[in-house]
């Protein structure tokens, strides 16, 4: 392409980052930004770009109020909140707002105004201002917790106050400020209303009060100090801004100096300072008229006239207005504004142009303010252009600049007698008497501010290969640097002196020293590395001199080579090494390195190059662990007994006839009693058979819980089959809901488990290898159920007047009576009181119950540390049946939160599809990103139908959602 640089080469190219570059740029300033200079941002002065943005989002935050805005039916104003469009998501910010609340309870105790602060509270609750929040309940989207500290005044009428913190928000979430708009900032508004205070006929005098500052400070003077006498002064349109000049430029010297805020300040700092403050109280002898139209005739003719000027220490402006009528002229001050000089030392010049840009900014603020768009303006240049005409601006000489107080500083007795309040004498006679200036320009002062062309040249080369990052092993990087090097070897020599053949030791350790160079010149500079003693040898290697160096050793052990800890080329060698040394722990990999190598942060780096190590964190990596979840509803709920069954198998048991029988337990999952039942087989039928019988005898149970058993789902299969509406609609029953617990999880069934556990030791001890008839073993099973149900439920007290420990027996029997009743007595009367004692009975046992069992339960058994999981992470999937080295690689696709958040369920995608399966069967692989997606994910084919039926498990360690995906295969425990 030709181009005014010629012709010129164009188009795609192929670019990685070990290319070498050469960029050329050439930049030239045409016109200057003054903005750009220096930012200024204070009242009335800041970039009218900046002012106008801000004021679309004020004015769109006042139309959102005026449509959001309405009265309920209490007659209370409600307005909703003014949100960012698009802001990132809100959390609830309930954790830190309790913790917040903790601490801010202690502290409160420890001051004893606990009881103060609460009465706040309770005082706006009875208002209907707040409401009371259950800790319990589930917090909506949308809801949002403000943490509050409380602010005690003991000199105000409100005592205390709480106040709530809007910015308080957990690491890398955002606080509810970050979601809403700001809304106008009405602090800005101040310096307008007091201009217009002063333009109207009527209004109160104004004064400077300086008394506050005058009390005594016997302390040493700090940087603090001077920060908070400068802020006692509050003036937003800059009248004592000649005076607030001088401890403003002592705290910039201070910054210069890197004093801290407490320490005591230098002498000649100190004097300064106090010389300054003495002097102050000069002020309360100024009276400032508040009409500026006081003499001013109905006819006069107004002016404003914007004085500007800068020095080494300030760049200030100031403006005033003018009447000139038939009679008389007079001039008052309107606003003032001073800077102080950046800390980089910018030329008197540029200054100067800051102090014309921020005396146009406030002369238009000051014009807006008081509505005199017509009246001629004079001001005594991109932006500037902007604001002002060019032909409005003239020159005057410092001496007779009103501004050049404001720039250079004064203290409060010159401020009294000074032109800074009526500016200079000549603004009163006639235009054509003002002071006309032609200034010849000081062409070296405007040589050095012209802008030059900026050229600039820049050089960039990557030395490292493209192969090293695309070869996968330290081996074969070396042996292809390897091959190279014989090739371009043989490329310089006649065909008959070629090399052939394999490689050999040598090539070898030329490659690999060629490769180690190149990591070094990449990581190193010079030779002080980390207080290492280095020293290059004869082929350019960075060896490190030891304390050995004299010992009789092979080289490579007495200076070892030098490598950086974070190179992709040594993480390699590291891998290799590991491999080579059968996966060898941090110690014997140390040590092996060590003998030829000094890598930087060598253990750190070695950790973690094997927890890259697939092969390792297989058989290394722990299973996850959760905390214990709360008792389920069923297991703590008011219920008869067995309402809520466990149900579970044990055996064989063998008979005297060589034939094989099971015991099916039913548990109740409330009062903990059980029930026994004998079956010969494990079909579906014989569990069927012996669920009637259990009907039969204990009355039908409305829940029941099981594992995964093929006889269990198949029963589960039967009872789905039947018309449960129009049981339900004839006879008043109800479906009986079966609820199954994960695969691969028997903890979760832990409270039929342990009876279970307690009915084998009872038959190992009492049958040990006999063999019985089928009525006998019914027998003996029989006993055991009563054995199981006298067990104590709560502690058995030595004291005999203690009541009896709680037993399940107790919810199963009615307590024995010695002798038997005479039917004769027997009537209806005594009938109905022996049924209300019963009740009674009943009615007790259900409250120690409550307190005496139940109570106890409230403790968490063991606190251990959460485990983190998420979605894509690669895990092994545990079983106790088969060895580690055969475990499968499954990734997590989905999550199954319980009603506490806590994951105790996941989905789990292998090779052989998918399953459920609780965390504690999960052992995690610290598995880079690009690793993860290296797994490969099993094709994707018609899952079976799972025989477990839908409903929200509540087993202690169950999630509030479906059982089984019935997409999902199941595997279940086989018998």
């Amino acid at each position: 392409m030709n181009t005014k640089l010629r012709w010129t080469v164009i188009g795609r190219s192929r670019i990685t980052e070990n290319d070498s570059s050469s960029t050329l740029m050439s930049l030239l300033v045409n016109d200057v930004n003054i903005s750009d200079l220096w930012r200024l941002d204070t009242l009335n002065i800041n970039d009218p770009a900046e002012n106008q943005s801000r004021k679309e989002l004020e004015e769109a935050a006042k139309e959102h109020f005026e449509r959001s805005v309405k009265r309920d039916n209490e007659g209370r104003y409600i307005v909703s909140l003014p949100w960012i469009h698009d802001h990132p998501p809100l959390p609830d910010g309930r954790k830190i707002a309790e913790r917040r609340l903790n601490s801010c309870i202690k502290a409160l105790e420890r001051a004893e105004k606990l009881v103060d602060y609460d009465d706040v509270f309770q005082d706006w609750k009875k208002e209907g201002i707040i409401e009371e929040v259950d800790p319990m309940q589930e917090i909506k989207q949308g809801q949002h917790f403000l943490p509050h500290h409380p602010v005690f005044k003991e000199n105000s009428t409100t005592k205390v106050r709480p106040v709530f913190d809007g910015s308080a928000k957990e690491r890398n979430t955002p606080s509810i400020n970050d979601c809403l708009e700001k809304g106008p900032n009405l602090v800005e508004l101040i310096p307008s209303l007091m201009n217009r205070f002063r333009v109207g006929k009527y209004g109160d005098t104004m004064s400077l009060d300086m008394k506050g500052l005058m009390k005594e400070d016997k302390g040493p003077t700090t940087k603090r100090k001077i920060l908070s006498t400068v802020h006692r002064i509050f003036d937003p349109i800059g009248f004592s801004c000649p005076v607030t000049l001088e401890p403003k430029c002592l705290l910039q010297e201070c910054w210069k100096l890197g004093l801290s805020w407490d320490a005591e300040l230098p002498l000649l700092i100190t004097e300064r300072f106090e010389r300054w403050k003495m002097k102050l109280p000069k002020l309360n002898a100024l009276q400032i008229p508040r009409c500026v139209r006081e003499d001013f005739a109905e006819d006069s003719k107004l002016s404003i006239h914007v004085f500007c000027d800068a020095s080494q220490s300030a760049y200030a402006t100031c403006i005033f207005l003018r009447a000139e009528s038939a009679d008389n002229t007079s001039c008052q001050l309107m606003q003032a504004r001073n800077r102080v000089t950046p800390l980089k030392k910018i030329s008197i010049p540029r200054l100067e142009l800051l102090s014309c840009t921020i005396g146009a900014r406030l002369a238009k603020a000051t014009i807006s303010e008081l509505g005199l768009e017509k009246i001629p303006i004079f001001y005594w240049v991109l932006e500037i252009r902007k604001l002002t005409n060019p032909e409005d601006w003239r020159h005057i000489s410092g001496t007779l600049n009103p501004a050049d107080l404001s720039s250079r500083g004064s203290n409060a007795e010159e401020l009294v007698k000074s032109l800074w309040w009526e500016g200079p004498n000549w603004l009163r006679r006639p235009i054509e008497d003002w002071p006309v200036s032609e200034t010849i320009p000081d062409f070296d002062v405007v040589n050095s501010e012209k802008r030059k062309t900026i050229v600039s040249v820049t050089n960039t080369t990557t030395e490292q290969l493209e192969y090293f990052s695309k070869v996968s092993s330290f081996r074969k990087m070396t042996r292809i640097t390897a091959w190279i090097f014989r090739f371009y070897k043989n490329a310089k020599t006649q065909k008959k002196e070629r090399k052939g053949g394999t490689l050999d030791l040598q090539e070898v350790e030329a490659a690999e020293k060629f490769i180690l160079k190149q990591v070094q010149s990449q990581c190193f500079s010079g030779n002080g590395k980390l207080n290492l003693q280095t020293f290059l040898d004869s082929d350019g290697l960075l060896r490190v001199k030891t304390k050995i160096s004299q010992r009789s050793d092979i080289p490579t052990f007495r200076f070892p080579i030098l490598l950086p800890s974070k190179h992709a080329v040594i993480g390699k060698l590291i891998f290799e090494k590991h491999v080579e040394l059968s996966h060898a722990g941090i110690q014997i990999l140390m040590s092996s390195l060590r003998e030829n190598y000094w890598i930087l942060k060598s253990r750190k780096t070695i950790r973690q190059v094997i927890r890259t190590c697939v092969i390792c964190q297989r058989f290394a990596s722990r299973p996850l662990e959760v905390v214990s979840a709360p008792l389920p509803e069923d297991r703590v709920r008011d219920a008869y007994v067995f309402e809520v069954v466990g149900v579970d198998l044990c055996g064989p048991l063998y008979l005297k006839n060589k034939t094989k029988c099971w015991a099916v337990l039913f548990t109740c999952a409330v009062y903990r009693a059980v029930h026994i039942e004998l079956v010969t087989s494990l079909s579906t039928d014989s569990f069927i058979l012996a669920l009637r019988r259990f009907i039969s005898r204990r009355g039908r149970p409305a829940t029941i819980y099981s594992d995964n058993g093929t006889n269990l789902v198949g029963t589960s299969n039967e009872l789905k089959s039947v018309d449960w509406g129009k049981i339900q609609e004839y006879a008043s029953v109800k479906k009986i809901q079966w609820k199954f617990n994960p695969p691969s999880a028997p903890w979760w069934g832990g409270f039929w488990e342990r009876l279970i556990g307690m009915l084998k030791s009872i038959l190992r001890k009492v049958l040990g290898k006999a063999s019985l008839q089928f009525e006998e073993l019914c027998t003996v099973l029989c006993d055991a159920e009563g054995i199981i149900n006298s067990r104590p439920l709560t502690y058995l007290s030595e004291d005999n007047e203690d009541l009896v420990a709680l037993t399940p027996a107790m919810f199963l029997q009615d307590v024995k009576e010695i002798g038997v009743p005479d039917i004769d007595q027997i009537d209806a009367k005594r009938m109905n009181k022996r049924f209300f004692y019963r009740q009674k009975l009943c009615q007790d046992l259900r409250k120690r119950f409550r307190i005496e069992y139940l109570g106890h339960l409230r403790e968490f058994s063991k606190i251990c540390n959460e485990s983190k999981i998420k979605e894509g992470d690669i895990v092994l999937i545990g079983d106790s049946n088969v060895k580690r080295i055969n475990w499968p690689l499954g990734r997590v696709i989905k999550l199954y939160l319980g009603k506490d958040k806590k994951v105790r369920l996941v989905e789990i995608q292998t090779k052989s599809g998918s399953f459920l399966r609780p965390i504690q069967r999960l052992f995690p692989l610290e598995i880079s990103q690009s690793e993860k997606s290296a797994v490969p994910r099993p094709p994707k084919s018609d899952p079976l139908s799972t025989m477990i039926p839908d409903g929200a498990p509540t087993s202690s360690d169950s999630p509030a959602v479906p059982d089984v995906n019935p997409n999902v295969n199941v595997c279940s425990r086989r018998r």
